[in-house]
């Protein structure tokens, strides 16, 4: 880790302890990192679960409806088996004897089981449904990453505020994949002043949100 940060020059000026304290802020924040894509496939999934199974939940219950529906008739129809019906009135009863228990793999006895497995059939509320949001501080990993460095890098090593900016700017599209762009060096105008106008609203949006966690 210390290698990779002196080759993105971002530890230039820095004491070794310095040093070492920085590589322990980056592998914190890219552990936090690690958590929140997690996370954030979490809440793509959660996005799904919410949109579509109610819909889906709901059809399945008719679903089983049906099969329910479809055993009581299978079962009232083993019954007439052994019930007279024509001219004679003679049904069919030694076929209804079988069929009604020779054994436990006899047609009734099977047919109560899977009346009885449906019957235990819980489908999910819709409390089930819900997913809880991630941690504040993971919906804002960026800025949390940014005020942390910032921090470290102007407070505790007394660089200036333009070159802290530099400094995470590189770190955040090295480690964390950030589209931020930035100026290493002052380029005579205004528009290309040395810093990252990224980093530099993320600061000003910490500094107006005091109180987000």
């Amino acid at each position: 880790m210390s290698r990779r940060l002196s080759r993105l020059d971002v530890s230039a000026g820095l004491s070794h302890q310095q040093r070492r304290q920085l590589s322990g802020l980056v592998l914190d924040l890219s552990a936090l990192y690690e958590v929140w894509h997690r996370e954030k496939r979490q809440v793509a999934w959660g996005r799904v679960l919410a949109k579509r199974s109610p819909g889906q939940v709901r059809k399945l219950e008719r679903k089983i409806a049906k099969v329910r529906d479809q055993l009581d008739e299978t079962l009232e129809y083993v019954r007439s088996v052994g019930v007279g019906s024509g001219p004679d009135q003679t049904g069919n009863v030694y076929l209804a004897r079988i069929l009604d228990g020779i054994s436990s793999s006899s047609a009734v006895p099977q047919l109560r089981k899977a009346q009885e497995a449906i019957d235990e059939i819980r489908l999910p509320s819709p409390e089930d449904l819900q997913r809880d949001p991630p941690p504040a501080a993971l919906r804002r990993i960026a800025q949390q990453s940014t005020e942390v460095l910032f921090d470290f890098f102007v407070t505790e090593c007394g660089l200036l505020k333009n070159e802290a900016e530099v400094r995470i700017a590189k770190i955040g599209a090295e480690f964390w994949n950030w589209q931020v762009s930035y100026n290493e060096e002052y380029e005579g105008d205004f528009e290309n002043w040395k810093g990252s106008d990224a980093i530099r609203k993320r600061m000003k949006r910490g500094r107006r949100s005091p109180t987000d966690t």
